[in-house]
């Protein structure tokens, strides 16, 4: 499926859903936010995304995230 086909298929769906629209990409951070809250190691997150970030910002990008996600969890 060509990238401009599956952006119109989502934006038809969350709008069948009555939901907000929102972006591919926002489907692979709430994927990855997801899998960091699980406390799945972040060398399979990266894996599982196949980013090309380079070590340093992997890491930065990853305590970031994980300082959000026990920040809500001690809500």
């Amino acid at each position: 499926m060509c990238p401009v086909s599956l952006r119109t298929t989502l934006k038809r769906t969350c709008r069948k859903a009555g939901v907000p629209e929102i972006r591919i990409r926002d489907l692979r951070h709430t994927h990855a936010s997801l899998l960091l809250r699980q406390e799945v190691h972040s060398k399979v997150v990266q894996e599982r995304l196949g980013t090309q970030a380079s070590r340093s910002r992997w890491t930065f990008i990853v305590t970031c995230s994980r300082h959000i996600i026990m920040a809500c969890k001690s809500r």
